[in-house]
């Protein structure tokens, strides 16, 4: 997800992420969409690129691997709601203007409770 953040923050496109690591556009696409995780060297070229800790993309990378292999087990295992981890990744990638309105909708149903 950090990925995508930075791709709509920065005006960038999967075209643009293969460009930068060198993949092709389908490897570029399934580590965008979190299918798969990048190679240690396409990870390292991407961070390189958002000027990014590569120990933190490291991990990160780790995470969501097992996110990938494993899907809601590896929240559940830490004792978390794979419903509210799901949200806040959706979340992130989402405008500024997107996730105000989800508050304002958020707000609104909490105001009639």
């Amino acid at each position: 997800m950090k990925l995508q953040v930075a791709m709509k923050e920065n005006g960038l496109t999967i075209d643009n992420i293969s460009d930068i690591a060198g993949l092709t556009y389908e490897t570029a696409r399934r580590y965008v969409k979190g299918k798969t995780c990048p190679s240690p060297a396409a990870a390292t070229l991407i961070a390189s690129h958002f000027k990014w800790d590569i120990k933190e993309v490291n991990a990160m990378l780790l995470r969501d691997g097992e996110r990938v292999k494993h899907g809601d087990l590896l929240d559940v295992a830490h004792g978390v709601d794979p419903l509210t981890q799901r949200l806040l990744r959706g979340f992130a990638v989402l405008s500024k203007e997107q996730q105000n309105m989800i508050l304002e909708m958020i707000n609104r149903l909490l105001a009639k409770k």
